[in-house]
């Protein structure tokens, strides 16, 4: 359980539960070669994602609520579903992100 408010230790348990999240989707793909390439990939966002959350708090929330309803989305299966929500969850990030930067 994470804390009711986002503080320098619920962030790093939060980006370590976003990962092992992220990690549990992508290792039901069969290519080896690309889960090679996935974890290259992951391995150095992992230096901006430990500290992505302690400089973004206010995505805690919705991430949880963007998770749930990806999980809900893959037990549908529906792919065009997915990428499409997978795609906007990652942009929401982005948005976030641009957004805390502006004057």
């Amino acid at each position: 359980d994470l804390p009711s408010f986002p503080t320098r230790r619920s962030s790093d348990l939060f980006s370590r539960l976003n990962r092992r999240l992220h990690g549990t989707i992508v290792a039901q793909c069969a290519n080896a070669y690309l889960l090679e390439l996935l974890e290259q990939t992951y391995s150095r966002l992992d230096r901006i994602r430990s500290t992505m959350f302690a400089y973004l708090p206010e995505r805690f929330k919705p991430a949880i609520t963007e998770h749930a309803h990806l999980i809900d989305l893959l037990e549908t299966r529906d792919q065009a579903a997915i990428e499409q929500y997978a795609r906007w969850h990652k942009l929401q990030t982005v948005a976030a992100y641009r957004a805390s930067r502006e004057p």
